[in-house]
């Protein structure tokens, strides 16, 4: 950015799309822009869209130096980058990470269906029974269709229950 004769600010230099123009992916990515402040100046702004150590990324810096990127420079200068693995080992990673996901969600549909199942057991009272069976509304895709079938055949068998006793 220069002035010109009026006192403007204006671009100068050539845009680079550094992802696309470059025969390398670049360490940092930061977008320079001007911004007006209050009194009719500019502010020089920096945004990080990335950068490979993941301490700048998505920041925003006013008035940048060297000192603002001073953080990564010797990361990325003097370490060596992350691996990604072979494709067997980025595979493992992959399954594994689904079957933790998959316990996860198994765990949490029990413990709803166990939460669902003790109110239906508990309901004394047709009106309660109502209650409980409507902790089932909008849950029947996390249930799973086991489980609710299950808890389906429940309410029914309670509500025969307590209406034999009404």
């Amino acid at each position: 950015m220069e002035q010109d004769e009026d006192g403007e600010m204006r671009v100068t230099g050539t845009k680079l799309k550094a992802e696309g123009e470059t025969p390398h992916e670049p360490h940092v990515l930061g977008r320079m822009c001007p911004e007006r402040d209050e009194k009719g100046g500019y502010i020089i702004k920096v945004f990080f869209e990335k950068d490979r150590s993941a301490i700048l990324t998505r920041k925003e810096f006013l008035w940048p130096t060297h000192q603002t990127i001073a953080p990564v420079v010797g990361y990325l200068c003097g370490g060596e980058l992350g691996k990604l693995g072979t494709p067997e080992e980025a595979a493992e990673r992959d399954i594994s990470a689904q079957e933790a996901a998959q316990e996860r969600a198994d765990r949490e549909r029990k413990e709803l269906f166990d939460r669902i199942r003790a109110a239906l057991m508990g309901a004394k009272t047709i009106a309660q029974l109502q209650t409980a069976w409507s902790l089932t509304n909008g849950k029947k895709a996390r249930l799973g269709e086991e489980f609710h079938t299950r808890l389906l055949a429940i309410k029914d068998s309670r509500k025969a229950e307590l209406l034999e006793v009404a």
